[in-house]
């Protein structure tokens, strides 16, 4: 699991560094922040909210899990590069869990996000988020918000920024902004 944290950061830095073709990147410098900073810039325009479908096999299994997916968040509120970095599922085949983090990563890349007040020079940004799934009867829990927060804290990501800095350097030719 750890591998491929690393792995993923390392591989999106390398496309982001590269531009990937994607004509945005080229001009923007994106800094890189752990979530709650990352929302201090930016709102998620709620007309532009995208809730991840569940994949039908999630919901037989009555299955319940999270993932942290990463993303950039461009000078326009705009998002690319969305990749799953983390997860955690119950009950679920890789197969299954492959589909259902394609269907994370759909929604992540139709977000768009507002500047903050404080945000007035539109700083881009790499973040992530964590995205939980809850199917069965579990969705009635009492103390749903706790259980969620539970289930979520499996996909936390507490070291996100320093491990985003090790995948920098261990490719010379990236260079994030302060």
């Amino acid at each position: 699991m750890l591998k491929r944290l690393f792995a993923a950061a390392a591989l999106i830095l390398a496309i982001s560094a590269a531009h990937s073709g994607n004509e945005q990147s080229a001009d923007e410098n994106f800094r890189v922040l752990p979530t709650d900073e990352a929302a201090t810039l930016w709102q998620m325009d709620e007309a532009h909210k995208q809730a991840p479908h569940f994949v039908r096999d999630v919901i037989k299994a009555h299955a319940e899990g999270c993932v942290a997916v990463a993303y950039e968040i461009h000078a326009d509120g705009s998002v690319s590069n969305a990749r799953v970095l983390k997860d955690s599922w119950s009950k679920l085949s890789p197969e299954v869990i492959a589909d259902q983090e394609r269907a994370v990563t759909d929604a992540a890349l139709k977000w768009q996000f507002i500047p903050a007040d404080a945000n007035k020079d539109r700083i881009p940004v790499y973040t992530y988020k964590v995205v939980s799934f809850i199917t069965g009867d579990n969705r009635y829990t009492v103390g749903m918000k706790a259980y969620r927060q539970k289930l979520k804290s499996q996909c936390e990501m507490p070291d996100f920024v320093q491990r985003v800095q090790q995948a920098v350097a261990a490719h010379s030719s990236l260079k994030p902004k302060p």
